[in-house]
């Protein structure tokens, strides 16, 4: 009978596999991939504003905005809501050649804003009145009706403007409003765009010239190009069986690893909440723990503190990988009308305590109540189907391999999780 080999044998013999799966990977220094770009929204949006600034120091003028505009135009069924924009009282539907009116739209200098009204970028040409709002999706999906709000924003403060809304993800997803109710539908005004597209237009622009600037702005764009070809659309031909007979073989060896980095990433997020929020963990080996305060503003509202009472907590998301959701449980304990009237379209109602419906209430009236529960911004959130109210939920993606991701990501959340949680103990504190 053979002898059983342990984790660490297996950790010795896959380190060993590895170098042939390295072997046939593009091994070429990237310098996106070096930044940790790859999966990361806020410096995709950078980089394709500092592409559509006219002025930038790349000298590719308005052509990546004149190329989007033709390529956005070509895609699936853009032309129903392109067509409709007027140029001199003509829509660009009844023109004899739709590219040359993308031209004159694109005429004059750009000023690009990012994360203006919490919109990924806005493009803006003054001369010609025209505006794109592009939200820039890689992992993640649209939440509490920010479809809808951004073209609300835009309609106010650039009624004056030819506006463009344009909704670019990976694969074409639909512009999805997600709010409660009848509002989860598609967002008509909405162009959709894929970042395979946007490579298309990148390589329409690349420069052929042999001066420094242009052979510098040429390297750049292929290193995009080729790291979002690795990373967000896995081409990478040859790797594929290699790795599956690696996984196939060190199973278990895979599976150690996987459990020690969420160990490790359990352990990074618990010392940051520490750090961040003042939390008290519960016992080692618990993702849960509590704020001091919010257990001083329990026992004093005469309502018995439970760790399952209202606690923060780090799940790994079995569906969607390493995700970072933090967030505040209520279980429920009697009727309460005004959450039935609250969610009578969504939800079934739930029961709540006296104490726990006053609580709910005090909130509601503080506007720190939302309905999405994949909603990544902080608000209560009712989980349907079960008995509890989720206050100030938090959901994002994790690369537990890239540990200045992580640490981005707990400084980027955890920063604006304080300060709502800080609202949240100044509205119990006058209960």
């Amino acid at each position: 009978m053979a002898k059983k080999t342990t984790i660490q044998q297996q950790l010795q013999q896959l380190e060993k596999a590895l170098p042939g799966i390295e072997k046939k990977q593009n091994k070429d220094i990237n310098f996106f991939e070096a930044v940790g770009m790859s999966n990361q929204e806020i410096r995709h949006s950078a980089f394709f504003a500092w592409l559509f600034q006219s002025t930038a120091s790349h000298d590719l003028k308005n052509n990546v905005l004149r190329i989007f505009f033709e390529r956005l135009y070509n895609y699936e069924n853009n032309k129903r809501i392109l067509d409709k924009i007027e140029i001199d009282g003509n829509e660009i539907g009844n023109m004899p050649d739709p590219s040359q009116a993308f031209v004159d739209l694109v005429k004059g200098d750009t000023v690009v804003e990012k994360e203006i009204h919490h919109i990924d970028i806005l493009v803006r040409v003054p001369e010609t009145k025209t505006l794109v709002v592009i939200e820039n999706k890689v992992d993640t999906t649209t939440h509490d009706n920010q479809l809808e709000r951004y073209s609300d924003i835009v309609d106010k403060e650039f009624h004056d403007y030819k506006r463009v809304f344009v909704y670019m993800t990976l694969q074409g997803e639909d512009p999805i409003n997600r709010g409660a109710g009848a509002n989860r539908q598609i967002n008509l005004r909405y162009c959709k765009f894929t970042y395979g597209e946007f490579l298309k237009v990148l390589e329409k622009v690349m420069p052929t010239g042999n001066s420094n600037k242009e052979r510098k702005v040429k390297f750049i764009l292929e290193d995009y190009i080729k790291m979002c070809k690795k990373t967000l659309f896995h081409d990478n031909p040859g790797v594929y069986d290699q790795c599956e007979q690696v996984v196939k073989d060190h199973a278990d060896a895979v599976e150690a690893i996987k459990a020690y980095l969420q160990s490790a990433t359990n352990d990074k997020v618990l010392e940051k909440c520490k750090s961040t929020l003042g939390a008290v963990p519960e016992p080692k080996g618990s993702n849960m723990f509590f704020t001091p305060e919010m257990r001083a503003i329990f026992e004093r509202m005469g309502e018995p503190y439970d760790k399952k009472m209202f606690h923060i907590v780090l799940i790994k998301d079995a569906k969607n990988g390493w995700v970072l959701r933090i967030e505040l449980e209520l279980p429920s304990a009697k009727s309460s009308k005004k959450l039935q009237e609250m969610y009578k379209d969504a939800y079934q109602p739930s029961t709540f305590s006296p104490t726990q419906q006053k609580i709910i209430e005090a909130l509601a009236t503080e506007g720190l109540v939302r309905e999405n529960h994949t909603d990544r911004s902080v608000g209560i959130v009712y989980q349907d189907g079960s008995t509890t109210f989720t206050l100030l939920s938090n959901q994002e993606k994790m690369d537990p391999f890239d540990s200045q991701h992580t640490q981005d990501l707990l400084n980027a959340r955890l920063g604006k999780f304080a300060q709502t949680l800080q609202r949240v103990h100044d509205v119990l504190k006058r209960l």
